[in-house]
């Protein structure tokens, strides 16, 4: 991780993980991959890390009931 700032990109990442996928809204599983896949591909360029070097971690995250 290379980020001046690795606190607030967490508190802005679980801010808007929040929001975006707390179940209020009805996505396909195709919509709610791809928004999920595009989430982590943002953490992932907010911490300057390698691309897809956090999917295996984060994506059961998104999945779990």
């Amino acid at each position: 991780m290379r980020t001046d700032c690795p606190e607030e990109v967490v508190e802005m990442s679980l801010l808007y993980a929040n929001e975006a996928f707390d179940d209020t809204i009805e996505y396909s599983q195709e919509e709610k991959m791809h928004k999920v896949m595009a989430f982590i591909g943002n953490v992932e360029l907010m911490l300057c890390m390698e691309q897809g070097s956090m999917r295996e971690a984060m994506i059961p995250m998104f999945y779990r009931r």
